[in-house]
C-alpha cells in the first residue's frame, strides 16, 4: 500500500497523525489535495503555518527578551564603570601620594613673579612701604616670613614615631630652584605668624589646615646673600604643624613634589648643605633639632634622634607658648 495515497480508504497512522497535526496546530490541512499529495500537502501546509505563526512568534518574543536582557546588561557595565571612578576617586583623595608631582594647580602663575610684600626698616619695627619680593631681594630689605616644619604620626609605627615633610621647589622660582625645603611664605600685610602658616600650608600643598594644628616657636633673624646676588633679610616665624598619617596634597606650580623623611635624614641633609645652601641647612637643622626637642617634652614623641641642645634655634626667653 501506498503510504501517501488514499485510495485504499484507509490512512496509516503516520499519514493520520500528519493531518490531525496540520489542520490543529497550522488550521491549513486541506481535503481538496489528490491522494498522491494528500500527505504531502496536509502536512507540508500544516507545518508550515505553524512554523511561520508559533515559531515565528516565539522568536519575536525571544528577541524582545534578549533585548530587554542586552539593555540590561549594557545599564548593568555603565553602572560598574560609574561606580568604578567613583570609587577610584575616592582612594585618590584618601590615599594620593604627594611626591607624585601631579600638579593639580598646575595652570596658576608662579607667585614669586607677582607677589608684593611690606618692608620695614632694619629694626622691623616701622613699615616702609610694599614692593615685588623679587626687588626686596634684590635691595636686601627687611621683611617678615614664616618656615613651616609640618609633621606626622609614621604609618604603622604605633603613633610615636614621626616623619617630617620637604618640597622640592621647581625650577621656575628665583631662590632655591629644585632644592629641598620646608615650606615658607613671606608676610602680607597686618599677618600673624599663624596666619601666614595656614596660608603657606594651603597655596603650595593645597592643605587646609586650622589653628589648632600649628605651633608658633619662635621669632629668628635670618640673614644671607646667595650666590645670585640677592639677600634674605628676613625676620622668620618658626612654625610646627601637624598633620595626619595620610594628608591628600595638591602641589602648586612653585613645588615640584614633596617627601616624607625621618628628622635623622633631614639633619643629615642639613649637615652636607643640601638644603639651598649652608645657611638655610642651618637654619634646618636648628628648626628641626628644637622642634623634636619639643615633640618629646610635650606630646612624648620619638624623632629618633640624639637631641644636642647646643642646637637649639629658639632662645628660652623668646619662646612662644
Amino acid at each position: 500500500m501506498d503510504e501517501g495515497g488514499a485510495s485504499g480508504g484507509r490512512r496509516s497512522p503516520v499519514l493520520t497523525m500528519m493531518m490531525g497535526s496540520g489542520g490543529g496546530i497550522g488550521g491549513g490541512g486541506s481535503g481538496s489535495h489528490n491522494s498522491n499529495n494528500a500527505g504531502s500537502g496536509s502536512s507540508g501546509g500544516g507545518i508550515s503555518h505553524s512554523r511561520s505563526n508559533s515559531s515565528g512568534g516565539g522568536v519575536g518574543g525571544l528577541g524582545s527578551g534578549r533585548g530587554a536582557k542586552a539593555r540590561w546588561r549594557q545599564k548593568r557595565w555603565w553602572y560598574m564603570v560609574l561606580g568604578g571612578i567613583a570609587c577610584f576617586t575616592v582612594l585618590r583623595l584618601m590615599f594620593a601620594s604627594p611626591s607624585s608631582g601631579g600638579h593639580g594647580r598646575k595652570a596658576e602663575v608662579v607667585k614669586s613673579k607677582r607677589e608684593t610684600v611690606p618692608y620695614f626698616d632694619n629694626t622691623f619695627g616701622e613699615e616702609l612701604g610694599v614692593l615685588p619680593i623679587e626687588d626686596v631681594h634684590e635691595q636686601g630689605l627687611a621683611h617678615y616670613g614664616v618656615v613651616v616644619l609640618a609633621y606626622r604620626p609614621k604609618p604603622n609605627s604605633g603613633g610615636n614615631e614621626v616623619e617630617m615633610l620637604l618640597s622640592k621647589r621647581s625650577s621656575a622660582v628665583h631662590m632655591c630652584p629644585r632644592q629641598w625645603l620646608l615650606v615658607g611664605e613671606h608676610a602680607q600685610r597686618e599677618e600673624d605668624a599663624v596666619t601666614m602658616a595656614l596660608r603657606g600650608l594651603r597655596e603650595e600643598l593645597g592643605i587646609f589646615a586650622s589653628a589648632d594644628d600649628l605651633t608658633h616657636l619662635c621669632d629668628v633673624p635670618f640673614q644671607h646673600e646667595f650666590s645670585d646676588g640677592k639677600r634674605e633679610n628676613q625676620m622668620t616665624h618658626l612654625v610646627l604643624a601637624t598633620l595626619p598619617s595620610f594628608q591628600h596634597i595638591d602641589l602648586d606650580a612653585e613645588t615640584k613634589e614633596v617627601k616624607w623623611f625621618s628628622p635623622a635624614e633631614i639633619l643629615d641633609m642639613a649637615k652636607k648643605h643640601q638644603l639651598c645652601g649652608e645657611a638655610l641647612s642651618d637654619l634646618v637643622f636648628k628648626f628641626v633639632t628644637t622642634a623634636c626637642q619639643r615633640l618629646r617634652e610635650e606630646k612624648q614623641l620619638d624623632c629618633g634622634i640624639e637631641i644636642d641642645a647646643g642646637a637649639f634655634v629658639c632662645p628660652e626667653s623668646d619662646q612662644h607658648a
